[in-house]
């Protein structure tokens, strides 16, 4: 008579759904990667709109708050994925 399967252990779903795939990995890699690239991406775009609007209206301070938007736009991007945990 063949025994029960023992809870305590596993099943093999469950063993190959924890094992990393090529897909999964690539997918960490690339919520990672765009979390390198928002923070100077965010102040690059923020102090070149500021920089565009400067010479629109003949200023010489907007592009630092457009910068500091940028950043703030980023911190508040790295803080939502950060908490939104990982995606399985």
């Amino acid at each position: 008579m063949p025994t029960p399967p023992d809870p305590a252990q596993p099943h093999d779903a469950e063993k190959r759904a924890a094992e990393p795939t090529p897909a999964r990995t690539l997918s960490q890699l690339a919520r990672y990667s765009d979390l390198a690239l928002v923070m100077p991406g965010g102040a690059i775009a923020g102090w070149f709109i500021g920089a565009m609007l400067d010479h629109a209206f003949s200023t010489h301070w907007i592009y630092l708050v457009g910068a500091i938007i940028g950043i703030v736009g980023a911190f508040v991007h790295i803080v939502r994925v950060a908490l939104s945990g990982p995606r399985e």
